[in-house]
């Protein structure tokens, strides 16, 4: 199998060819499925340019975007991208790429074609030790995913370890040439205390750190508000910087807000037949303009490095929200957060953040 980078299409991805010729031609082709039999005869876009200073060069990262479709569901986002540069003299060079709506910062530099990369990797932000972590609670699965270019089926592999500390036997990732399987999902439930990734020798773990939802509770009719879902974390699933979805658990107090926007016009409530008007009848009526419902929700007392996590959440374009005691379905929300305040142990000693997200439909359903 052919090894494929994964760009960010959120951030400028740069496609460049040295020429002496006087004008290049571009056919980006975007597609999801397979990458041989799915692939377009046409090209999505075709693009012509100048040669400036013995080379041209084309942003190709916003074209992609529009092909980027995300759901709630982890196999979304990615898409095949191949690049044809041809000078009309040379044989055009072809390159495939796989492309997810993630971003890069600033200081991180440019992406462009004459990048290194890397095949196989984790998509969470690691920890001081290297190794990567993810929240979890009571009965609850948290999940991650993972970019793997697989080669063959022998040297792509997981182990898992159990909270007794068992380890499994050996799980072989076996290649694939299907867009929605490069990048892997993987739960973790409350068995799971951790991943071990052999990725032709790329070494990583993955660890989970369950939080109490009920430490700093006594209420006797918990168990009553467990079942309900009242007593359960909200888990929000969201589209991070490398374009994955993973999960963050608000394991503290969350509360719930119904808001409502409303203006209000006049109306002549007169009987013209009997020549009066009711008092019953509202001469001054409200009309909703918008419903909304909200929630505050509140982190455990967690470690220095979910800060990234919970950075990256801020910045995320997609996030769900599973609510047990509102649907067994994801929710779409929108974080009402703007900023983060990127606390450290040394200054801030217990670390605990506060979001408040909303519902990203009226409550009120209005579609007509």
């Amino acid at each position: 199998m052919a090894q494929y980078r994964q760009i960010n299409t959120r951030s400028p991805f740069y496609v460049q060819l040295p020429t002496a010729q006087p004008r290049i031609e571009l056919n980006l082709r975007v597609w999801s499925g397979d990458v041989v039999t799915d692939r377009p005869a046409i090209a999505t876009y075709t693009l012509e340019k100048e040669a400036v200073g013995g080379e041209a060069t084309f942003e190709i990262a916003e074209l992609i975007r529009d092909y980027n479709q995300h759901t709630e569901a982890y196999n979304t986002g990615a898409v095949w991208v191949e690049t044809s540069l041809n000078d009309f003299v040379l044989a055009a060079t072809f390159t495939t790429y796989l492309a997810t709506e993630g971003y890069t910062l600033y200081k991180d530099g440019i992406q462009h074609n004459g990048n290194s990369w890397e095949t196989d990797f984790c998509m969470l932000p690691a920890d001081t030790d290297g190794n990567y972590r993810l929240t979890g609670a009571n009965l609850i699965s948290s999940k991650f995913q993972v970019m793997v270019n697989s080669e063959d089926s022998v040297n792509w592999f997981y182990t898992t370890t159990n909270k007794a500390g068992v380890t499994s036997a050996a799980t072989i990732i076996a290649p694939t040439s299907i867009s929605s399987e490069m990048i892997k999902t993987y739960p973790m439930s409350n068995t799971f205390d951790r991943y071990n990734f052999n990725l032709d020798g790329e070494i990583f773990t993955v660890y989970r750190d369950v939080f109490d939802c009920h430490k700093y509770n006594n209420d006797d009719t918990l168990s009553a508000s467990y079942l309900s879902g009242l007593a359960r974390p909200i888990t929000l699933h969201y589209v991070n910087k490398f374009g994955a979805k993973n999960t963050f658990n608000f394991t503290l107090k969350h509360t719930e807000e119904i808001n409502s926007s409303s203006d209000t016009f006049n109306r002549n409530v007169m009987n013209y037949s009997a020549l009066n008007s009711s008092s019953s009848l509202h001469a001054s009526r409200k009309r909703l303009t918008g419903s909304k419902q909200s929630f505050v929700i509140n982190t455990d007392y967690i470690k220095e490095y979910y800060v990234s996590q919970l950075e990256e959440l801020v910045l995320s374009e997609y996030v769900w929200a599973s609510i047990p005691h509102i649907s067994d379905n994801l929710l779409p929300v929108n974080l009402e957060d703007k900023k983060i305040e990127k606390k450290n142990h040394l200054n801030d000693g217990l670390l605990q953040y506060t979001f408040k997200i909303v519902t990203a439909s009226e409550y009120i359903n209005t579609v007509r």
